[in-house]
């Protein structure tokens, strides 16, 4: 057999699991899951799955492993900048991916102390730090805080969208994102 049917097949087993997974993950908490559970549901046998994962919790931290690296690939194709048009380009980028995505993110951030969105907000606040290049100077403290607070501020619009059913356009959705972003909340209040 080729290498290629290999990879295809093992990606396709991937994919089988980690669906079967999210859709147990909407009617059952991640510790209520069993193998059996998520190999029926996929039509695999439990070996294959130990070929893949080593336990339920391998298989979440892939997936939220994977989209991590994903929203990372999207943010390392944008330059930052003050210019609204890169912002909102970035966050429509964000938004679609998000939206066509819903349901991944819907489970992963299925509460507001997710173990995802914690992983999600320090591989953000972390790329953010590092973009400046301000290191050594007397502000650093102050960035951080901006830092922070900005990401918060925008993983709470998403997760009021997601809440929402995602009623507003990805494009609506980056528009509010990204004006409040770069201008603040003046503008609203």
């Amino acid at each position: 057999m080729s290498g290629e049917k290999k990879d295809l097949r093992y990606s396709r087993t991937d994919r089988l699991l980690q669906e079967a997974f999210l859709e147990l993950l909407k009617v059952k908490s991640v510790d209520r899951i069993t193998i059996r559970d998520l190999t029926e549901r996929a039509g695999i046998n439990r070996c294959t799955f130990y070929h893949h994962y080593q336990d339920i919790y391998d298989l979440l931290e892939q997936i939220e492993d994977g989209v991590m690296e994903h929203v990372l690939e999207m943010m390392r194709g944008f330059h930052p900048n003050r210019e609204e048009d890169v912002s909102r380009r970035y966050f429509e980028c964000f938004c679609q991916y998000i939206y066509e995505n819903r349901t991944v993110y819907c489970v992963l951030t299925n509460g507001q102390e997710s173990r995802f969105i914690k992983k999600l907000l320090k591989m953000i606040s972390e790329y953010m730090a590092g973009l400046s290049g301000k290191e050594n100077d007397g502000d650093k403290q102050s960035r951080e805080y901006a830092v922070v607070y900005s990401i918060g501020g925008v993983v709470g619009v998403l997760h009021k969208w997601m809440k929402e059913d995602f009623e507003s356009s990805p494009e609506v959705v980056a528009g509010f994102i990204s004006s409040v972003f770069l201008n603040g909340m003046k503008d609203i209040l």
